[in-house]
């Protein structure tokens, strides 16, 4: 996976309403989204990040192909110097194994969790797993402020 070189600081909370309600649509979740004004900057610009963003909220809808979420929460907070957005649900959760590196779908190929990681990681952030089986994920993805 390659990013680009371009840096963008990008208003976080400028699109993330928008965003999430077009990945949720149709469904029945229940959405709730808080954020701050935060700015980040990050190799790929706003389109990375929406990307990730998509693919967290994605991930809360569908669950494991079989059952996806009937609740999730997206969670921008500042903290120092640090921007974490927390995308938390409570579908069917991970078995272990798959966790940033494969898929719980069928037809999945776990490739959306290494691009959190990896824009984490070109960033200066990290990004964690929290599974609660038999059911709910957390996921939070840390990034440096500007």
């Amino acid at each position: 996976m390659s990013w680009s070189v371009e840096v963008v600081v990008w208003p976080v909370n400028a699109a993330l309403k928008g965003l999430i309600g077009r990945a949720a649509e149709p469904t029945v979740v229940e959405w709730h989204v808080e954020a701050p004004s935060a700015r980040v900057r990050l190799p790929g610009g706003a389109p990375a990040f929406r990307r990730v963003l998509l693919n967290l909220v994605v991930n809360a809808k569908q669950g494991d192909g079989k059952r996806g979420a009937r609740r999730a929460r997206v969670e921008v907070l500042q903290q120092e110097s640090t921007l974490c957005l927390s995308v938390q649900d409570d579908g069917p959760g991970f078995p272990s194994a798959p966790v940033l590196g494969g898929s719980s779908k069928p037809s999945g190929t776990g490739s959306g969790l290494r691009l959190v990681r990896a824009l984490a990681s070109a960033s200066g952030g990290e990004v964690s797993v929290a599974c609660r089986q038999p059911c709910g994920t957390r996921v939070d993805l840390n990034l440096p402020l500007v």
